[in-house]
């Protein structure tokens, strides 16, 4: 096929001396080619044919150079004329954007995209820049390709045809333009970064919550403005003084662990489902999403899609979804709405690992001793393969524990990544690659659509806060030789500072009223310093509805909780209000454990945000009671 000429841009750049005169020009002509402001359509008359007085006077440049657009496939791609070289570096220009200009008239024209080109003087050679231009989102950049003035001519070291090529590949780009993010195509094949990830996860954010995020509280410290991003959605651990690295290497470990945290924040702050009981309909649904994260990786040797015989990348649409509904356990009969426990989600999570591996065996010679808690085979096998572990220590699975929606996304990073990992070493050791630039933008791109039919919630948040006009909060800490084992002690401080806001009583004097204790305290101990210092207080069973009762009655609740192995020790916590918002519900906790700070600025433990069903188990789980400590009316007696 012949080129065909279609329009000509005369940018007036002296090959050797005039570049001032060509910045002008070049600037002229881009405004008369698109005055509106947008970039020109190939099928568009936009830019008109040099007025014939503007030809410059031969004793000024008697070899000047032209960037001419030619129409090759019906892609306007460029050209150069009116110099000595154009006909060597046309034959390399056409070499090169041919097979471009072939690949995108298959399918640019019908996404709305403009081919656009630009060329520009870097001191002794020009470069012609090329993007595909979606307007108004943005562009994805195709290329540079520089000229020098000997006629010299260097393109990418890539022409990214793979990239243009790959449909799939593409039409996940135009999905993250719409949303301003402009992903370069020389990045296909190439190892993603952390930067792109966060990037990337914050518009995806961003476009379903129809607002921007508020990172206004975040710590001025950390500077980037994405890094910002998903610290205020939690998508990432903060400790003061850590770097945040958006420049490393992605490994889909680490994307599997921002996917989990990042569903967590949509259906928080988007959806509002964050406390609701967990269904087996969402369990598929993130099993499915978890594993389609982990099947495009090159070098897995997981089977097809996890359906036999299936390629991972031409799958039929829907194939893992349904082949996940036949293979539930029906000794159990679930439905897609029943509600999930940890055991019953164990026995979904190891028939679909067995469905892949084979059966997992279990005895004590090859696994970690068994849970006292539970015997079911499906918690056994679940510990033993590393696909649903014990929790929250060794000692206990927890069989009855209600999975909820905030904690199901975890399980599922854990059950994907140990099946991707055990994939890679099922026949022996494997170097795990770094991620690609079309696995991150594949993975970012399914986990929008998992949300394309479900409409944001705007129920108001509703709050019951009994908080200080004063500071009572205290770090266990900061308190000298014992800090370790002086959360109660620190604790009941903080009760009395809630009580008086002149209260100067310390932990450390808490801690010598009672010098024969010279470890950690129990209730007894906080109810003999409450006795003497004059605290009222009440014994209360621990439910639920009880605490939330105290709260709304102005009372705060003293507790001891455990968060581990209950065997080895406990901690505490005063709960001083809650949220409510949709199936959102929360407890506010002053916890007195504060090793570093948050990405506020403030002690981890001040002001700590737990999921009610959650607080209430970890107090259950430790001790019947709290102690119930109404507002007082009088000064604390002082001994």
């Amino acid at each position: 096929m012949q080129p065909r000429r279609i329009h000509l841009r005369r940018i007036y750049p002296s090959w050797i001396r005039y570049s001032s005169l060509a910045l002008l020009v070049m600037v002229l002509c881009v405004m008369a080619g698109c005055s509106d402001g947008q970039p020109p359509s190939p099928s568009e008359q936009a830019l008109t044919e040099a007025p014939q007085d503007a030809t410059p006077h031969p004793t000024e440049a008697p070899s000047e150079p032209l960037m001419v657009l030619e129409e090759l496939y019906g892609v306007p791609c460029p050209t150069i004329a009116g110099t000595d070289q154009a006909e060597g570096i046309n034959r390399q220009l056409e070499g090169y954007y041919r097979p471009i200009a072939s690949t995108i008239s298959r399918w640019y024209a019908a996404s709305g995209y403009s081919f656009v080109h630009t060329i520009r003087q870097e001191e002794d050679s020009y470069l012609i820049e090329s993007l595909l231009s979606l307007s108004p989102y943005g562009s994805i950049q195709v290329g540079s390709v520089r000229i020098r003035a000997d006629g010299q001519v260097s393109f990418p070291s890539e022409p990214n045809l793979t990239a243009l090529a790959d449909g799939n590949f593409m039409r996940n780009l135009e999905t993250l333009l719409r949303l301003g993010v402009s992903i370069p195509l020389d990045g296909y094949g190439q190892a993603a970064t952390s930067g792109e990830m966060y990037q990337i996860f914050a518009a995806c954010y961003e476009s379903l919550a129809h607002q921007r995020i508020d990172t206004t509280r975040i710590v001025p410290e950390v500077e980037n403005d994405w890094v910002r991003k998903v610290l205020a959605l939690e998508l990432l651990d903060y400790y003061p003084g850590v770097d945040f690295p958006t420049d490393a290497t992605l490994y889909l470990q680490d994307l599997q662990s921002v996917l989990a945290r990042w569903i967590v924040a949509v259906e928080r702050d988007i959806y509002q489902q964050y406390s609701r009981a967990a269904t087996v309909e969402d369990a598929l649904a993130l099993i499915e999403l978890f594993l389609q994260s982990c099947a495009a990786q090159e070098g897995s040797s997981i089977p097809g899609l996890y359906v036999q015989g299936s390629d991972p990348r031409v799958a039929e649409p829907g194939a893992l979804s349904r082949h996940l509904q036949s293979i539930i356990p029906s000794d159990y009969g679930q439905s897609p709405d029943t509600e999930l426990t940890r055991l019953d989600l164990a026995k979904i999570l190891v028939s679909v690992y067995e469905d892949i591996f084979g059966e997992i065996r279990w005895d004590e010679s090859n696994a970690s001793p068994a849970p006292y808690d539970t015997q079911d085979p499906a918690a056994l096998k679940a510990a033993a393969s590393m696909i649903m572990t014990n929790y929250p220590s060794y000692v206990t699975f927890e069989p009855e524990l209600e999975v909820q929606l905030y904690t199901l996304p975890g399980l599922m990073r854990q059950f994907a990544t140990q099946t991707y990992l055990n994939g890679f070493y099922e026949d022996g050791y494997l170097e795990i690659p770094a991620l690609t630039t079309e696995h991150l933008v594949k993975v970012a791109v399914d986990a929008l659509r998992h949300y394309k039919d479900r409409t944001p919630s705007t129920l108001p948040m509703q709050q019951v806060s009994l908080d200080r006009d004063w500071d009572w909060y205290m770090n266990q800490y900061e308190t000298g030789a014992y800090n370790y084992i002086n959360c109660m002690p620190t604790l009941a401080a903080m009760a009395m500072k809630w009580l008086d806001q002149d209260s100067e009583i310390t932990p450390q004097a808490l801690r010598e009223h009672i010098p024969e204790n010279t470890g950690g305290w129990y209730m007894y101990n906080v109810e003999q310093v409450f006795d003497d210092y004059g605290v009222v207080y009440t014994s209360k069973s621990v439910s639920l509805e009880n605490i939330l009762a105290d709260i709304d009655a102005g009372n705060l609740a003293f507790c001891q909780i455990n968060e581990g192995d209950v065997n080895q020790s406990g901690h505490c916590f005063i709960v001083y209000g809650y949220r409510r918002q949709g199936e959102n519900l929360w407890l506010l906790t002053q916890d007195p454990a504060s090793a570093f700070t948050n990405q506020y600025g403030e002690p981890v433990g001040k002001h700590r945000v737990v999921d009610a069903q959650y607080g209430v188990w970890i107090i259950s789980r430790f001790s019947t009671r709290y102690l119930s400590i109404p507002p007082a009316t009088n000064p604390l007696y002082v001994p």
